[in-house]
């Protein structure tokens, strides 16, 4: 049996430190920390004269940062700069997730995690296996992990153990056998939370993939571990989703207005934990209207990693040419939490968190849909509705069965929305209706009434 595991906490550092027994790390404490392998970034750390970032200023030449990044670019193979591209503007192949691939690859990743379950670094990762052995072998935990890492056994294995030391230090022991609920968050964690600084966009890219707005104009939190906690809850919750899994997220940072902050402590603290939950980034953008946020974007692209960095793209200028630069790489600007000023929107940000709640203690969080899929069809009002490419493909088969559903009978009228519906279905679409915090998908008869309506609507708008 396993004893008590204490650590001590350093969010400026990252870094895990054995302490004595005698408390169990729970959320609401402030002494926890996250494990960090401190031969990564050495090389670039030195390159740039950085001895502890976050607690002291910075200020490198871009020179200096331009000669790294190109030997960087330079030491890739010829596919992996392709990847890097094809990733950055959402046009990369998805791996191909047969049964018999994926059973295989849970096989080595379980051999590989027996051999290192061993190690003194791997005791969080015991005390979840002697916990809940189901929750942590799962199919859906492991499957979230290997793709993360592209499933590659080995990556995941090391992530998977370091995911679960953050996890106990950060939500404490019970957390160790289930997922991260809001209510694991302490009052100062959920200000943080409430605050959006990280807020989930409700639409994906051209490619499907997930987004997540960062915006450090609202410095809001108390500690970093508050900033932390809440980042991470976020971005395990928009995981539930397999969608979300397989695609990965695209970041984008907006550092605009007259509330731009240069947050050091907070950049290097995510950096840090989003290496060690199961989140692809695919790509990351970087908005600023300052030329005195140029050391921000430097300290950015220092701490993000090779794979990271190579996959980064800094826009500076004004606010609408952030929204034209953001355009070009698939991204739906309409849905970007930002003003015309480059200032921060949070309602529907605050209205989803606070429906959060409801729907954890109705227990509808796992059977619900954080963020739709890129073929889904929204119903609902709005701009970013409006632009969301399942509903512009839907409107496109309504352009096609319009003049046959003005000519048709009663009976064939409901034919043609039927048809409709099951085309949607077709193309792995969903009809969908937000409720709070979430979407929940329609029933047939529901969304077949909502296309007969549809019909009507454009009857009307096209009579005048």
């Amino acid at each position: 049996t396993m004893g008590p595991v204490s650590r001590t906490f350093n969010c400026e550092t990252m870094d895990f430190g054995y302490a004595a027994s005698g408390s169990s790390g729970t959320g609401s404490n402030g002494g926890e920390s996250i494990a960090t392998d401190m031969s990564i970034e050495a090389n670039f750390t030195r390159s740039l004269n950085v001895q502890d970032l976050p607690s002291g200023e910075f200020d490198a030449p871009q020179e200096t940062l331009d000669v790294q990044l190109a030997e960087e670019l330079n030491g890739l193979s010829m596919q992996q700069r392709d990847q890097a591209l094809q990733e950055i503007h959402g046009i990369s192949a998805p791996i191909d997730e047969s049964p018999e691939f994926v059973s295989q690859k849970r096989q080595q990743l379980e051999s590989v995690l027996r051999n290192i379950a061993s190690k003194k670094s791997s005791s969080a990762y015991r005390l979840a296996v002697a916990v809940s052995p189901e929750y942590v072998s799962s199919e859906s935990l492991q499957l979230m992990f290997l793709r993360s890492e592209e499933f590659d056994p080995n990556k995941t294995a090391k992530k998977i153990v370091k995911f679960f030391e953050a996890k106990l230090e950060l939500f404490g022991s019970d957390a160790m056998q289930r997922d991260i609920r809001l209510s694991d968050l302490s009052k100062d964690d959920k200000r943080s939370l409430d605050s959006g600084f990280f807020q989930v966009l409700p639409s994906r890219d051209v490619a499907g993939r997930a987004i997540i707005v960062g915006l450090p104009m609202l410095r809001k939190y108390k500690k970093l571990e508050n900033l932390v906690r809440s980042f991470m809850y976020t971005i395990m919750l928009a995981l539930q989703d397999a969608q979300t899994q397989q695609s990965g997220f695209v970041m984008v940072g907006f550092n605009t207005g007259k509330n731009r902050v240069m947050d050091r402590g907070a950049a290097w603290a995510i950096q840090k934990i989003s290496r060690l939950i199961p989140m692809r980034m695919s790509s990351i953008h970087f908005c600023y209207d300052s030329a005195a946020m140029k050391p921000m974007m430097t300290v950015a692209m220092m701490i993000m990693g090779a794979r990271r960095r190579v996959r980064f793209r800094a826009h500076y200028g004004t606010c609408k040419e952030h929204r034209y630069k953001l355009l070009t790489f698939g991204l739906p600007v309409g849905a970007m939490p930002v003003t015309e000023d480059g200032e921060p929107k949070t309602k529907a940000h605050r209205a989803w968190v606070k429906s959060l709640q409801q729907h954890e203690e109705n227990s509808t969080m796992s059977t619900n849909i954080i963020i739709p899929g890129r073929l889904d069809v929204l119903f609902g009002r709005g701009k970013p509705i409006q632009e969301h490419y399942g509903n512009l493909r839907y409107h496109s088969l309504l352009d096609n069965y319009q003049s046959a559903y003005e000519q048709a009978k009663k009976f064939d009228k409901m034919e043609i929305a039927q048809r409709t519906v099951d085309q949607v279905h077709g193309y792995s679409g969903r009809f969908l209706k937000q409720e709070g915090a979430v979407w929940i998908a329609v029933e047939d008869s529901v969304a077949r009434e909502k296309v007969s309506h549809a019909f009507r609507t454009r009857r009307s708008a096209a009579n005048g």
